[in-house]
């Protein structure tokens, strides 16, 4: 059974999309449905790996870990922030930092062990999921495997990864 196989099997049934007539079910279920059909693999990715801190619905935890609904997209569109993105996924980041007025103190772990695919699709999940495709634009390219590859030299600190945050 080849991996693509393997993580749509692993996928919780709520992350299934379904055919039904009438209404789907609330507005955030069905999209979570829509967002793992079109990047099942970071899906599946981001239940395991990151829901616990930064939560199913990618609001994290007020004053520790940080959101990703709605900051991810504008993040990633800012003046360094695909590869400041990636390098938090790779290698972790330590400070505080600041979104929409709130602080956030938490450590967040490096996840350099996983591939350049998986790492690529955890963002891409993060970026278009929670109504994320809306606040992008029409010419906007996800983030590749070769710039994740491009990115794990040099290893970095948390903290170092912290002082590369771009400002916007």
């Amino acid at each position: 059974m080849n991996a693509r196989k393997l993580a749509l099997l692993s996928l919780p049934l709520a992350f299934i999309p379904i055919a039904c007539e009438g209404p789907a079910g609330d507005a955030e279920e069905r999209e979570a449905r829509i967002m793992a059909s079109a990047y099942p693999e970071g899906a599946a990715l981001y239940e395991r790996q990151c829901r616990a801190c930064h939560q199913s619905d990618g609001q994290g935890l007020a004053g520790t870990f940080p959101p990703l609904a709605g900051h991810a997209p504008e993040l990633v569109q800012a003046e360094g922030g695909r590869e400041y993105f990636i390098r938090v996924i790779l290698w972790g980041l330590g400070g505080e930092i600041e979104i929409r007025g709130e602080r956030y103190g938490g450590v967040m772990p490096g996840f350099a062990r996983l591939s350049d695919e998986n790492v690529a699709a955890i963002i891409n999940h993060s970026i278009h999921a929670w109504g994320g495709e809306d606040a992008l634009p029409q010419d906007f390219q996800s983030i590749k495997p070769e710039e994740v590859s491009e990115l794990r030299e040099p290893r970095m600190t948390p903290r170092q990864v912290r002082e590369t945050r771009p400002e916007f």
